[in-house]
């Protein structure tokens, strides 16, 4: 449970933590790790009894109609939007720090890139000829869905590399585009607009999961939630009607 809580609180910080890192935080808000630990210790056992004496009601299946799934989408649907996305192969060399190389290479695919626009060599044989990136070179070059709002891909890549991929028309190819690593000739395979997703639309071109797949989880979190505390209440009602108090006193 130690364990647990803090992978826990390390996602929320989103960094590991060393353990006088956790110590400090916890100290911060338990007063001792000590502390922290028994009241974890204490947690568990109260849920332990707690599933021990309300089994039957804690196990009992739970079920999500299509009536709770539509309107749950009906009052939240604005959140389901999939933002403008790009599917797109690559030719790529990366850069190094040597600059006369790196001018050698960015002729080298100006070259291959013209040769692709005039039509004496296909994007799929560049690829293997060329390009530098070994887990994409066996897929004819394509590296997957991007994000307009991928912040990570935009600081990894640049603003240049986002404005060629998302400018460029599906099934042609661009020019050498100068990213923060390096040079690329952009094959763009199939673009999305901005939409709010339907219910049965994939939550991104990555999954198969819908949006249905997701409410139905999310609903049935909550619900496993509600359950557990209404056991918890009923388990403290009974428990208050069954206590008897003796008062011993001396005359």
């Amino acid at each position: 449970a130690y364990k647990s809580q803090k992978s826990s609180i390390e996602a929320s910080y989103g960094q590991a933590l060393t353990d006088a890192q956790f110590a400090e935080v916890i100290a911060n808000n338990f007063g001792s790790v000590e502390t922290y630990r028994k009241m974890i210790a204490e947690q568990l056992m109260v849920d332990s009894y707690v599933r021990l004496k309300k089994a039957d009601v804690l196990n009992s299946p739970i079920t999500i109609s299509d009536t709770e799934i539509l309107s749950f989408y009906r009052k939240n649907r604005t959140q389901f939007v999939s933002p403008e996305t790009v599917k797109l192969s690559h030719i790529y060399i990366p850069m190094v720090a040597d600059q006369a190389t790196n001018d050698k290479n960015k002729a080298l695919l100006d070259d291959v890139a013209g040769r692709i626009k005039a039509g004496s060599l296909t994007f799929e044989k560049a690829v293997v000829d060329y390009s530098q990136d070994t887990q994409s070179k066996n897929k004819a070059g394509d590296i997957g869905w991007l994000t307009m709002d991928n912040t990570e891909a935009l600081a990894g890549l640049g603003d240049t590399f986002f404005d060629v991929a998302f400018t460029t028309e599906v099934g042609t190819t661009s020019d050498v585009v100068t990213s923060l690593n390096g040079y690329h000739i952009l094959k763009i395979l199939a673009y999305n607009e901005t939409k709010i997703l339907a219910l049965d639309d994939a939550i991104s071109p990555n999954t198969t999961s819908t949006i249905r797949d997701y409410i139905r989880s999310q609903l049935s979190q909550t619900k496993q939630q509600e359950t557990y505390y209404q056991a918890i209440n009923s388990l403290v009602d009974e428990l208050r009607k069954s206590a008897s108090v003796n008062i011993l006193y001396k005359k």
